[in-house]
């Protein structure tokens, strides 16, 4: 037997061992990448190719993409189009770890042409992480003409106009700073702002008004603190099928929730952020947490706060 073939069946053992994980061991991975990428990565893709086993080639797979000066890009792009979805969702995610011209055209590329919205859900995703100015236009295009939703119910357009507003640098700097783990909708029309206002007899805010023409309603974390910011449709709609916030206790308006409500107290000439309980509401539970929106989140961002891996759907619906 040649060396290369005791290369190989070396390599075909590592990846192949029985594991209760996915990854290689550390002595494993040292040992794979003592071989020369000319003789590792080949057995590695027909491994990848060939496995029916789904820890044997995500191990694989993993390997390929982490191996020293190997153009990981260029394999990705290769193999996408002969994967299935599941794969393809996986290649969005590690794309997004290149800021390579290539990796940004391929998935303004799965963004805007691929069937499936999961997958384009994720390309859009990946193109927001890169935060390449060069994909403005792709996601400007998919915000206003993709009516997809991926496996969660989130709509593709948000994401694609997520990507818009943080590439773009759309919100105040004072708001932005404390919006990187936020995902955004498209902004609302002055009129629905001021219709909202009219219905409360009050004005939000400047800072939470510009924010509403940027973006109404968003969900997400401020720092380690989940929060979903409702859509003023939300308030405006007394008869929509969604549940729509309500004066708790009467002078104060919810416009979001964390488990406890978020709300702005009416009773002040220039309305307050405050946080209290969803239930059972005293009024020496609430306490004032900001004059402004940025205020508010400043509040949020410094809180200590242990990040839960529950999260809200765009409609509000807490997942557990």
């Amino acid at each position: 037997m040649s060396s290369n073939d005791e290369i190989v069946k070396t390599i075909r053992a590592i990846i192949d061992q029985d594991l209760s994980d996915v990854d290689v061991l550390p002595a494993g991975v040292a040992v794979l990448q003592s071989y020369p990428a000319d003789i590792v990565i080949p057995v590695l893709c027909d491994i990848f190719k060939e496995t029916s086993n789904d820890y044997v080639q995500s191990r694989a797979y993993r390997q390929i993409i982490t191996f020293p000066n190997f153009d990981s890009v260029q394999f990705l792009i290769e193999v996408f189009d002969q994967s299935d979805v599941n794969w393809q969702c996986a290649f969005c995610e590690d794309l997004s770890r290149f800021r390579d011209p290539r990796a940004v055209a391929k998935l303004c590329q799965i963004m805007l042409e691929h069937p499936n919205p999961d997958v384009r859900y994720n390309a859009a995703h990946a193109l927001m992480v890169i935060g390449d100015t060069a994909a403005l236009a792709a996601l400007e295009y998919v915000s206003q003409q993709d009516e997809g939703v991926d496996f969660e119910e989130h709509p593709v357009a948000d994401m694609a106009y997520t990507g818009l507003v943080k590439i773009g640098h759309k919100l105040d700097p004072g708001i932005e700073k404390y919006s990187e783990d936020l995902y955004f909708r498209r902004g609302a029309s002055s009129q629905l702002i001021e219709a909202v206002e009219a219905k409360y007899h009050f004005r939000f805010p400047q800072d939470y008004r510009e924010f509403l023409l940027i973006s109404n309603g968003a969900s997400g974390f401020v720092g380690d603190s989940q929060l979903y910011i409702f859509p003023l449709e939300y308030l405006h709609e007394t008869d929509s099928d969604d549940k729509p916030p309500v004066l708790i206790p009467p002078g104060f308006l919810e416009f979001g929730t964390n488990l406890h409500s978020y709300a702005f107290d009416l009773r002040q000439a220039v309305p307050l952020f405050v946080e209290m309980p969803r239930m059972n509401v005293r009024l020496n539970d609430i306490k004032v947490r900001g004059a402004t929106f940025r205020e508010f989140l400043a509040y949020l961002y410094n809180r200590p706060h242990r990040r839960s891996s529950q999260h809200y759907l765009p409609d509000g619906t807490l997942v557990l």
